[in-house]
């Protein structure tokens, strides 16, 4: 019995390590794959840590335009289907998240050109031969990072029903 509780303990310190190993590893993946891409795409240092600077404050920008975005889309969806019908509050609301969306795709367009900027045309062409590639195995980017089969609906972390079409209230005539 000693001997089996021994081996039992021994075959538990084994697995223990092998995970650890194994979660030190996952760990470490996100700098491994950023040094492999930086490496691919024959990045500097300096340009590798402005890279990563833009896409830092690029991803905590689009959080709080997404966030904006789906209360905008949230309130124009509950003037739809009010009681009464106020086509000027509409009207507002509706104006209001095309400037949202403009304000977005803008953004997103300047972040392009600023990391159209930072890297040589050599580079650049690298980067497109990467999405192509990445989106043909069905990997999508924008948003919040990079999402492996995500095609289409809400941003990772988002509510698919935020954007869709209102429902009106159940009519109770034949």
């Amino acid at each position: 019995m000693v001997r089996n509780t021994l081996m039992a303990a021994v075959a538990v310190g084994v697995v223990a390590a092998g995970a650890g190993s194994v979660l030190a590893q996952q760990a470490d993946a996100p700098r491994q794959w950023g040094a492999k891409i930086q490496a691919d795409l024959g990045l500097t240092d300096d340009q590798a840590a402005s890279l990563k600077e833009l896409r830092r404050q690029e991803r905590q920008a689009s959080m709080g335009r997404w966030a904006d975005l789906r209360t905008t889309r949230k309130e124009l969806n509950q003037l739809l289907v009010a009681p009464q019908l106020d086509e000027a509050a509409i009207a507002a609301q509706v104006q209001k998240l095309a400037a949202l969306q403009a304000a977005s795709v803008t953004a997103q367009a300047n972040h392009d050109i600023a990391v159209r900027k930072l890297v040589t045309p050599e580079q650049f062409q690298k980067m497109q031969q990467m999405r192509t590639r990445f989106a043909s195995r069905g990997w999508r980017g924008r948003g919040r990072g990079w999402h492996h089969g995500h095609k289409g609906g809400a941003p990772s972390g988002g509510d698919s029903n935020d954007s869709a079409a209102p429902t009106a209230p159940a009519s109770t005539q034949p």
